[in-house]
């Protein structure tokens, strides 16, 4: 058995289940420090949180947020976003374009834990929806194309390597329309106003 002082051993997995939507390569979003599944809450011991899209081919964004449940408990430090197009937090929900359609593993963003010690046994990290979602959203390459998450949790507990993996929830309903990371919004304009801005 380990204990980790400076990484919480994470892993929250998300694959895309509407219809056929496996079959267009979604992938998969997790959380991961460590590449574990499992960590032991330790009092002040600072736990800091990847949240990778991995196993696609080729995605534009996402959209969820992350929750402790089951009685985990840490307490939010801080976060670092690592794409310039988001709006949100990953706290209270976070929609997160990756700047164009990626292929391969995106680090979405890196998120600051600090345990307290008081998390129940096999409590959890999870992946959620975005406020208003029926499941954690990802945005296709193509117009009108988006998919749901499914959530692979980290298990927190007082003592590690416990609880097993992969504790997962599935996510079913209706996906938000209208979600684009890829349009560019444009201004009609003439040629003489282009030009009175040189003069």
């Amino acid at each position: 058995m380990k204990s980790f002082l400076f990484g919480i051993s994470l892993l929250v997995a998300s694959l895309f289940q509407v219809d056929a939507v496996c079959a267009q390569g979604w992938g998969f979003l997790y959380l991961s420090v460590n590449v574990y599944c499992e960590t032991r809450d330790q009092p002040g011991v600072l736990y800091s949180v990847e949240i990778l899209h991995n196993g696609h081919t080729g995605v534009s964004g996402a959209r969820f947020k992350l929750e402790t449940r089951n009685g985990a408990n840490l307490t939010y430090v801080s976060e670092t976003i690592h794409s310039p197009l988001y709006s949100g937090n990953t706290q209270d929900g976070i929609f997160v374009c990756y700047g164009g359609c990626v292929g391969g593993q995106q680090l979405i963003a890196t998120v600051i834990y600090e345990g307290t010690g008081l998390s129940a046994e096999c409590g959890t990290l999870e992946v959620v929806p975005f406020p208003g979602a029926d499941g954690p959203e990802v945005i296709g390459c193509a117009p009108g194309t988006f998919g749901f998450a499914e959530s692979w949790h980290l298990s927190v507990s007082d003592e590690p390597l416990i609880c097993g993996c992969p504790r997962k929830t599935q996510y079913t309903g209706t996906v938000t329309p209208g979600l684009d990371c890829l349009t560019v919004p444009v201004e009609t304009t003439t040629w003489g106003a282009i030009k009175s801005l040189y003069r």
